[in-house]
C-alpha cells in the first residue's frame, strides 16, 4: 500500500519508539493519525523533521493537550480531513474503476458475527473488516 513499514499500536503500545527505531531515530515522513487524544503527542514524537501528520479521525476524544515545541523544532505540518461533496466521491469511484483499484479486505463476517468482526478490528486488521448484511 506504499508504506515502507507499519506499526500496530495495539501490539506495540510504545509505537512512537518503534517508529524511531525503524527509521534510525529520524522519524516518519507521514503519520496518519486516526486515534486523537494523547496519541497526537506520540505522533509529534514519531514524526521526522519536516514531517506531516494527517488527522483522519477521533477514537480517543476530540481534544488533545500537546507540546508546541516539536512543531517549531521539527517544522511539522498537520492537516485535517473531512468528507467532501458527492461529486468528488463519484469522481473518485470512477477513477477506482478505471484503474481497477480494489480495497484490501482483511476479513468478512456475517451480520450475526458482528461482535467477532469488531474483535478482529480491535486486534489490528490489515485492511478492511467487512460486515455483510446478506444472509451468508
Amino acid at each position: 500500500m506504499g508504506a515502507a513499514h507499519q506499526v500496530n499500536y495495539l501490539k506495540q503500545p510504545d509505537w512512537e519508539q518503534a517508529v524511531l527505531s525503524l527509521t534510525s531515530g529520524k522519524g516518519a515522513d507521514l503519520i496518519v493519525e486516526v486515534v486523537g487524544g494523547d496519541n497526537l503527542r506520540r505522533s509529534l514524537q514519531a514524526a521526522k523533521i519536516g514531517g506531516h501528520i494527517a488527522l483522519l479521525g477521533f477514537l480517543d476524544g476530540v481534544t488533545a493537550t500537546i507540546p508546541l515545541f516539536p512543531f517549531v523544532v521539527k517544522q511539522l505540518t498537520v492537516s485535517g480531513s473531512s468528507v467532501g461533496p458527492r461529486a468528488a466521491f463519484e469522481d473518485m469511484l470512477r477513477s477506482f474503476e478505471m484503474w481497477q483499484l480494489r480495497p484490501v479486505i482483511d476479513s468478512v463476517y456475517s451480520f450475526d458475527n458482528t461482535l467477532a468482526a469488531y474483535d478482529r478490528l480491535y486486534r489490528g486488521a490489515y485492511g478492511k473488516v467487512v460486515i455483510s448484511l446478506k444472509g451468508d
